[in-house]
């Protein structure tokens, strides 16, 4: 099974991927990837709008610019910081990238900088520690049953542990392209992402 350098398994913990689910979050962190020093809220906000409406910054309107800034005050910044993946200060309005050890990781970057159709919904399957598991297993196992999947990663009662599965863990990574659940057969078999790096790198599971 896939594991881990030393010390991966706490830098790619629930918080990060949690973080990461919105893709206006993870825009954030992509430009400020590429600034040197700290930036204003506005400029930050102004490259964001400019990229979310595929238009130049300096062609972006002042109310988009205005609306994005809105929206990383009061919602993705301080997720952001909370996080301590960026240093913001809102009485000053500047926002730098922070020193972390994750924001040189190369596995971490593509997560954040991949761009496609459905990537909101793979971070997001990828944001429980349950559904890592489940993947770090099919990855190395293949095509298992529901029961041996829960089996292999039971680490409380398998029957309660087999429900989640079922209910709500295999259902969002099938919906988010990451496996292959047929509910009424009762396998899994993952599908993995062209963009996504190996899972094992990830997360390392019990």
């Amino acid at each position: 099974m896939s594991t881990l350098r030393p010390g991966r398994e706490k830098e790619f913990d629930t918080g990060y991927f949690d973080c990461l689910i919105d893709g206006r979050r993870r825009r954030t962190l992509a430009v400020l990837f590429d600034e040197v020093g700290v930036t204003s809220e506005r400029a930050l906000a102004r490259r964001l709008a400019a990229a979310e409406s595929e238009e130049t910054p300096q062609s972006v309107a002042d109310e988009a610019v205005t609306n994005v800034r809105t929206s990383l005050r009061h919602v993705h910044l301080p997720k952001l910081d909370d996080a301590d993946l960026i240093d913001w200060d809102g009485d000053d309005g500047t926002v730098a990238a922070a020193d972390h050890p994750l924001l040189s990781d190369p596995q971490f970057r593509s997560i954040v900088e991949t761009d496609v159709e459905g990537w909101d919904d793979v971070v997001a399957g990828l944001a429980d520690q349950r559904r890592r598991d489940a993947l770090v297993v099919l990855e190395s196992e293949g095509e298992l049953s529901r029961d041996r999947l829960a089996e292999v990663l039971a680490a409380r009662n398998p029957d309660e542990l087999a429900l989640q599965l079922h209910h709500v863990h295999l259902p969002k990574l099938d919906d988010a392209g990451l496996v292959d659940y047929d509910p009424d057969a009762g396998t899994v078999a993952y599908r993995g992402h062209t963009e996504l790096p190996a899972v094992g790198d990830l997360h390392l599971a019990e």
